[in-house]
């Protein structure tokens, strides 16, 4: 019984490591992505997504600062560079027309 115990968490830890390699090499094939979090963001925030900071194709904007408001029709702090708001007052807008230059 214990062998076969110790089976089974071998196979699965060398899945797990197989998983981290190709999930590490994935995130490197990441090209010219614009990544917007709020740190109030109850799906992904600040800290869920700091990982893709560290990825040098990746531009991660934290709009935790912003002076604008969340709206509930589209999905509170999830959406708020989707709000009028952000559109026409919140200095970072312009990152979206930065992107699309770089991609087209």
């Amino acid at each position: 019984m214990k062998k076969i115990l110790i089976i089974i968490l071998f196979c699965l830890i060398n899945t797990n490591l197989l998983a981290d390699k190709k999930f590490e090499k994935d995130l490197k094939k990441l090209s010219k992505v614009l990544i917007y979090a709020h740190e109030k963001d109850p799906y992904e925030n600040t800290k869920t997504l700091s990982f893709l900071s560290e990825v040098k194709t990746v531009r991660f904007i934290d709009l935790s600062d912003t002076k604008c408001k969340k709206k509930t029709m589209l999905g509170g702090y999830h959406g708020i560079h989707l709000t009028k708001c952000f559109a026409e007052s919140d200095p970072k807008r312009k990152e979206i027309i930065k992107y699309l230059d770089q991609i087209f």
